[in-house]
């Protein structure tokens, strides 16, 4: 298996296009390439690629970098739901973590997007790559504590429950059905307050 380090070259690569006109197949492709670390990154280039994952996320960037950027934040998820203010990779901080929960639901959420006919569309009402990839990551960030008030404060929790009536019409895959089970699981009397002041991203 290859260390992080070797992902170096790739995630400055990643950073030096997200801060120019991007290649939607190249930047798609790198991110798919990046996803087999299922992590961050090494400890000198974490911060930079959280960064890209950001920026790839963005309201303006092609769908397919989007998602991609999307299944690269999935795959990471045990390292990202490990982060608390008390274990804060150097450069990071919860600022960085608001702004990453941010951009998530916004791919996740077709309605931020333009309206789009046809379920074979990445950005169309239901979608199970983007979806289970979206709940993979949900439930694994929402068993921490500091992610689990962020993704209720932000709006994840009530988009999960929204997602249910859809993904059944869309005759839904089991594992997703576990995920999404798994994040109510976790979803408290606390959270219900969370729900009704959440002004969300």
């Amino acid at each position: 298996m290859a260390s992080c380090e070797e992902f170096d070259w790739l995630i400055d690569y990643l950073t030096e296009e997200t801060e120019n006109k991007i290649d939607p197949e190249t930047v798609g492709d790198a991110l798919l390439a990046l996803s087999a670390m299922h992590g961050l990154g090494s400890s000198t280039r974490r911060l930079s690629y959280a960064t890209a994952l950001i920026r790839c996320m963005g309201l303006t960037r092609p769908s397919r970098v989007r998602h991609a950027a999307l299944r690269a934040v999935s795959d990471a998820r045990e390292e990202i739901a490990s982060i608390t203010n008390g274990s804060m990779p150097q450069g990071m901080d919860a600022t960085l973590l608001d702004e990453l929960s941010c951009v998530v639901l916004a791919v996740a959420r077709p309605n931020h997007d333009p309206v789009v006919h046809g379920n074979s569309h990445p950005y169309a009402t239901f979608h199970f790559d983007r979806h289970c990839c979206y709940a993979r990551l949900i439930f694994s960030l929402a068993m921490n504590e500091e992610w689990h008030e962020r993704l209720t404060r932000d709006g994840h929790l009530e988009w999960c429950i929204s997602l249910v009536d859809t993904a059944q019409r869309a005759h839904w895959r089991w594992d997703f059905g576990c995920h999404l089970a798994g994040i109510f699981a976790h979803i408290g009397p606390s959270d219900k307050v969370l729900f009704s002041s959440s002004a969300g991203c």
